[in-house]
């Protein structure tokens, strides 16, 4: 076997070398037809370069030996059941690949993706061709693509079609889409993906074209056209917000404007947020938005700022954002800023922020001794929320600590909610499970009972 394999390779080192003469620009004839077609000129006589007859007799052999050379090949790796190719033989067969396809059409595709066994080989093999191919003529690459039967790889292959041609020509791309007859959720996902590489790449473009669009891709397109203009030119982008009808929309393209500009110049961003009468009815979530981007970079300004917004009616005040955002990344950096915080609800949402990290640490005791320092009528709803974040996280820690609640309904709770957590988790013992449930009340033992049941099914 190994004298015959590599007499095989050796025929297909020989007969390759004639391939590659005429396989030098891969597509070359297309590409000639092409010249053609453009200038009205026949492109140069082979033999006008100098070739000589048995050079092109030589050649034509070739392209007739191609497809037998091919179902050698095959056979050779079928027979030793190597399928190792290195990259020197994976250049010769991208040449007979090229050379059938050239010779019988794109319809050879499939009789070289059903004869490569190894999908390895064949990814390697048909990508590379399509590679090719879409640069000439990238609504065949990507038909081919779509008429490979092996449904991993033909997903693959197409979506790296489609990627390259929108690189060029997405609107081409989305016509070609619309007279293609695709799955429904891989169309989706191709036409969100060609609109995304518009957008990235000329979005000014786009939103000019959008009206010859499907009427299902206006709102898609126009608010990625718009985020990928605030990422150059965030005050470009927040003049055209007011062209997005629905609420929720420009909400979407608001916030990522307002985080642009936040990069590029805090105060500009922070006062167009401030006054824009195109924000009249989104200003404060996307002043939320802006306020805790600050706080990774600037939290005096991000909670000063925060405090000069005015309180209406039950709201919670701005800082309490701020805080949380602090809260999440650095508790100790919250402790300060606590003391300012204005009174009633907002000091009770920037507590719970702070005491809910305290507690996901496992600093339970200053979490509780923080809710000690709240409004007796608020400590309640705190107490209850601290310690429902901290059993679900920490149910061994509930083991060790439950005594130490106040109260017997908090000792209930966080029981309760250790266990529901702990049914996915499994990090505690039964022993510790049952320690919990002495806790629990009738009500709460048949609840877990039914999660219990429950999880069964889904195991």
């Amino acid at each position: 076997m190994p004298s015959q394999f590599s007499g095989s390779r050796l025929l297909l080192t020989h007969l390759i070398c004639g391939i590659a003469l005429i396989a030098g620009s891969s597509f070359g004839d297309e590409r000639s037809n092409e010249v053609e077609n453009a200038t009205g000129q026949q492109p140069e006589e082979v033999g006008q370069s100098g070739e000589s007859s048995d050079e092109r007799s030589q050649q034509n052999d070739a392209i007739q030996d191609a497809s037998a050379l091919w179902n050698e090949f095959i056979d050779q790796y079928t027979d030793s059941g190597e399928w190792s190719i290195d990259d020197e033989e994976m250049d010769l067969l991208h040449h007979i690949v090229v050379t059938r396809v050239r010779d019988e059409g794109i319809l050879a595709l499939q009789d070289i993706s059903e004869s490569l066994i190894d999908d390895d080989v064949r990814f390697g093999v048909l990508g590379r061709l399509l590679e090719e191919l879409v640069q000439s003529d990238p609504r065949l690459a990507f038909d081919a693509a779509i008429g490979l039967q092996h449904q991993d790889m033909e997903r693959t292959l197409v979506w790296d079609v489609t990627i390259n041609w929108a690189t060029s020509d997405p609107k081409s791309v989305l016509n070609h889409l619309a007279t293609t007859d695709l799955d429904i959720d891989l169309l989706g996902q191709l036409r969100e993906t060609v609109i995304r590489k518009w957008a990235s790449r000329s979005p000014n473009t786009l939103l000019g074209e959008i009206d010859q669009l499907p009427e299902e891709l206006h709102v898609f397109s126009q608010q990625l056209a718009l985020q990928s203009i605030a990422d150059r030119a965030p005050k470009s982008a927040a003049s055209q917000l007011s062209s997005i009808q629905a609420v929720e929309d420009r909400l979407v393209v608001a916030k990522s404007i307002a985080r642009s500009w936040l990069r590029q110049d805090v105060a500009e961003a922070i006062n167009w947020v401030q006054i824009s009468p195109d924000l009249e009815e989104l200003r404060r979530e996307v002043l939320v938005e802006v306020l805790q981007d600050l706080a990774e970079t600037n939290p005096t300004l991000a909670f000063d700022t925060a405090l000069q917004h005015p309180i209406h009616g039950s709201e919670v005040g701005l800082e309490a954002s701020v805080i949380a955002r602090l809260a999440h990344n650095d508790v100790d950096a919250t402790k300060e800023l606590l003391q300012m915080v204005r009174l009633g609800a907002t000091q009770v949402a920037a507590s719970t922020s702070v005491g809910v990290a305290l507690a996901r640490s496992g600093d339970f005791d200053q979490a509780l001794a923080l809710g000690r320092q709240l409004p007796e009528s608020s400590q309640p709803i705190y107490s209850a929320t601290v310690v429902a974040s901290w059993s679900i996280s920490n149910p061994n820690s509930v083991v060790e600590e439950i005594d130490q609640l106040p109260t017997d309904d908090l000792k209930a709770q966080a029981a309760f909610m250790a266990l529901s957590g702990d049914k996915q988790h499994k990090k505690l013992t039964k022993d510790q499970v049952q320690k919990l449930k002495t806790y629990m009340s009738e009500e709460m033992l048949q609840a877990i009972e039914q999660v219990e049941q429950m999880m069964l099914i889904f195991e």
